[in-house]
């Protein structure tokens, strides 16, 4: 349908609308779509409080035979008291924002207050799935944060924990460094091919290698690492 030209400022000329667009940002929800990432647990209270408990194993003592067995110490108990926090957002329609006013998309019709409220209710719902997913991202993180970056808790300091440091791989560089990850595997006591037990030796070793420690192992004629 033709209509007034307003580009060129001249009320006897026309133009049409061709089509329209309506950008929508991305919003990622990897992060909330993982199964059994956390278990949702509703509250009803302004303020929740999380109780913990000692249960660390002791090593136990040795001792003569006839004399009374050593008492394990009873288990001491923390209380902790953290406050929840409100999400809301709200959004006011003017009656000057439809009142003669083309609808989008259309270039006969005028804006619909039923269209705007559910327009705007979808907007809003994505804003909330946003914000949902960045509280994701800084819980996998030990943190609770908030929209502007801030921390809301850190619970790696609330429950005495120490996160372990980030492990650079190196990957960005053409020629990596050799062995980035031995201080993972050798922090979590892993054993890796070419390795004797007990010992530490680079892992990121060449996966054609064909020495097994601790076996007598031969690589037959015909695998690729014969090659």
């Amino acid at each position: 349908m033709a209509t007034m030209d307003i580009f060129a400022s001249d009320a006897f000329r026309v133009t049409s609308l061709s089509g329209s667009l309506d950008k929508l940002g991305y919003v990622p929800s990897f992060l909330r779509s993982l199964p059994g990432l956390y278990v949702p647990a509703p509250v009803r209270t302004e303020s929740i409080f999380i109780e913990e408990r000692e249960n660390a194993p002791a090593l136990i003592q040795t001792s003569e035979r006839g004399e009374a067995p050593g008492r394990r110490i009873g288990e001491k108990r923390k209380v902790r008291g953290f406050k929840t926090v409100r999400l809301a957002q709200a959004s006011r329609i003017h009656a000057s924002e439809l009142q003669n006013i083309r609808a989008f998309g259309s270039e006969s019709e005028l804006a619909q207050v039923q269209v705007e409220v559910a327009r705007r209710q979808v907007l809003m719902r994505r804003d909330f799935e946003l914000t949902f997913e960045n509280m994701f991202l800084g819980m996998v993180q030990g943190l609770a944060v908030d929209a502007d970056g801030s921390t809301l808790y850190d619970w790696a300091t609330e429950f005495g924990q120490t996160i372990p440091a980030e492990i650079d791989f190196d990957l960005d560089n053409a020629t990596p460094a050799s062995g980035p990850c031995l201080p993972f595997l050798t922090h979590t006591g892993s054993w890796s091919p070419g390795t004797a037990a007990g010992s530490e030796s680079l892992p990121c070793r060449n996966p054609r290698a064909t020495h097994w420690s601790g076996s007598a192992h031969k690589t037959p004629a015909n695998h690729p690492a014969a090659s």
